[in-house]
């Protein structure tokens, strides 16, 4: 062999080892890339799984937030229907003890007109009383008695009595409870604590004033409305032998108090009966405690 022939000869085993080595790199390199590539498969295996359960939370989350505003209106409504309940079982209450009210004051008129008063079918009350001699002495007193509106004012002992020239004769009560509840129209507003009443004229018990001689006399009355969370509305009269002599209103709101007065000069007789009854409205609620008054007294004589 020339030299040529073995330069070639290396030349070619030079570029086979090359092409071998060359051809194991490639196969590594191809190696790495189907590695990488299932490596990102995997990958976005997870992240789907991921997106899905991302997505199933979210909707559970969506479900449980519908669920829970449903179960929120459900408990609104639960709690009206509750409230309406209680309302219907205080009006229950509330006429009852209205109507157990009735049936006593009832068979108290009933009870005390036999022995003292004759009950007359016309709404006008009205009192005389006639001296004989030095003794004194209750004629009939008529008056009407309507079972729907209770009239509280009973038949009192005659306080007619001999007052001197010159002598006072003046009241002045008031009312020291809270809430003064379930006053029926036409029912007399009561005055419990007495703080004035010479020649004893006014009668706490039934909240009237029995004049013990007749005269010029004033008369006034304040009244203030008991505070809820609704409309507290009252008109009370201030009343001479069932005649009004004025009316006091108030209308409180929105759990403010608001407050009526009236004041009234008149000429009475010897026996007229004078006091303050509710015109307005119906198991009305009004407010005591030194704020619900009533005053009178004798100006002159005659």
């Amino acid at each position: 062999m020339n030299t040529l022939t073995i330069g070639l000869c290396l030349v070619l085993h030079v570029l086979i080892i090359d092409c071998r080595a060359d051809e194991a790199l490639l196969k590594q390199l191809l190696d790495r890339v189907e590695k990488l590539e299932r490596k990102d498969l995997e990958s976005t295996v997870k992240l789907t799984e991921m997106d899905d359960k991302v997505q199933f939370y979210a909707d559970l989350t969506e479900n449980l937030r519908e669920e829970l505003t449903e179960k929120g209106r459900i408990i609104d409504e639960m709690n009206r229907r509750i409230l309406d309940f209680e309302d219907i079982v205080r009006k229950l209450k509330t006429n009852e003890q209205v109507e157990t009210t009735k049936r006593r004051n009832g068979k108290y008129v009933e009870a005390t007109a036999k022995k003292e008063t004759t009950i007359a079918p016309e709404v006008n009350v009205s009192s005389s009383l006639h001296r004989q001699g030095h003794q004194s002495k209750r004629n009939v007193s008529s008056f009407s008695y309507n079972k729907k509106n209770i009239d509280t004012r009973m038949t009192l002992p005659s306080s007619r009595q001999t007052v001197s020239q010159g002598e006072a004769v003046a009241f002045h009560a008031v009312n020291t409870h809270g809430e003064i509840a379930h006053i029926g129209v036409g029912q007399n507003i009561h005055f419990e604590t007495v703080l004035l009443n010479l020649n004893n004229g006014f009668h706490p018990q039934h909240g009237v004033f029995i004049a013990p001689t007749a005269g010029l006399y004033i008369f006034s009355t304040s009244v203030l409305s008991f505070s809820g969370q609704t409309t507290s509305l009252f008109a009370a009269d201030l009343v001479k032998n069932g005649a009004i002599l004025g009316r006091a209103y108030g209308h409180g709101d929105n759990g403010y108090h608001d407050r009526g007065s009236v004041t009234a000069v008149t000429q009475i007789a010897a026996g007229d009966e004078v006091w303050v009854r509710l015109h307005c409205c119906a198991d009305d609620s009004l407010y005591g405690g030194y704020y619900t008054t009533f005053t009178g007294a004798l100006l002159s004589a005659l």
